[in-house]
């Protein structure tokens, strides 16, 4: 297990660095660094139903220009000295404005998920859309939907809803 996590650690630096040198021109960059905030509303909402503990990543980094970039996203949980769930997914994304205050997304990637609770892993592409407000200048929150295709214990085609919550700092204009 810890030769599946060294390995998805290298996948997704590697990714990150060939990448962030492939597109520099004269054109809008922006660097934004989000998080799951799912864990932090279950710890605030009364009655929470959030689920923390699925494979699904803790940290998203996008690099875009003029709205179109890469997107890297990495998470993983513990129990107790032992890993429980890891999450990698790597590919293109899309930003557009809809209102000063909304765009929306899209994107292609591919994903690796790995389950060490009996449930089975995953390994295949995804297309997602996705909804974001900008609260202010720096700070963003957002949901999406997708649809992956992909080998776990069986081919698997599935859907997965708007469930979790993002929240995005831009760290670079």
């Amino acid at each position: 297990m810890k030769q599946i996590m060294r390995l998805l650690i290298t996948v997704f630096l590697v990714g990150c660095f060939a990448t962030s040198y492939a597109q520099r021109d004269s054109s809008v960059s922006q660097k934004l660094v989000g998080f799951d905030a799912n864990t932090m509303l279950g710890q605030i909402v009364p009655f929470s139903n959030f689920q923390t503990n699925q494979a699904f990543p803790a940290v998203i980094v996008r690099r875009l220009w003029n709205g179109k970039g890469y997107r890297a996203g990495i998470g993983f949980s513990m129990d107790d000295d032992f890993l429980q769930n890891a999450y990698l997914s790597f590919g293109y994304t899309r930003l557009r404005s809809v209102t000063p205050k909304f765009g929306y997304t899209t994107g292609f990637e591919g994903r690796v998920m790995v389950r060490d609770d009996g449930g089975s892993g995953f390994v295949g592409v995804a297309t997602y859309w996705g909804v974001e407000y900008k609260v202010n200048k720096v700070i963003s929150l957002s949901t999406e939907a997708a649809l992956q295709a992909g080998l776990g214990n069986v081919f698997q085609f599935s859907v997965m809803p708007p469930v979790h919550i993002q929240c995005h700092f831009l760290i670079n204009r």
